[in-house]
């Protein structure tokens, strides 16, 4: 089973809070002072945690050097996990918990939306 977990970016401090880090004082408009992101349950080829919000760089499987993408990660409208752009990487999943991106590896945190914008925009 898939652990749940999720962290938020401080909207005003402009850096992330984990759950273990949150108090008892969080006010009850929090929505207005964070922004959070759900665990996905995926790892990158680092070991690192994938989160919604992250900044991804895959390379498809069949190995061309030159088919690399750079993307972040997106809960869709079905409540799955994908990559934005393009739209042809998608979860691949089995027994219900996400396994890998269907056609592609080597995926490598680089980023994540709120401190790396540039990179999406780019």
């Amino acid at each position: 089973m898939r652990e749940i977990k999720f962290r938020a970016w401080d909207k005003n401090l402009h850096k992330f809070r984990y759950p273990d880090l949150w108090d008892n004082s969080m006010p009850s408009n929090w929505r207005d002072w964070y922004e959070l992101m759900q665990f996905t349950g995926l790892l990158d080829k680092n070991g690192k945690e994938i989160y919604e919000g992250d900044i991804v760089e895959c390379v498809a499987i069949d190995g061309y050097e030159d088919d690399t993408r750079i993307t972040d990660v997106i809960r869709n409208v079905s409540g799955e996990w994908q990559a934005r752009n393009p739209p042809d990487i998608d979860v691949v999943y089995e027994h219900g918990l996400p396994i890998t991106w269907g056609g592609w590896e080597s995926k490598e945190v680089i980023g994540n939306i709120y401190e790396n914008p540039e990179m999406i925009n780019a």
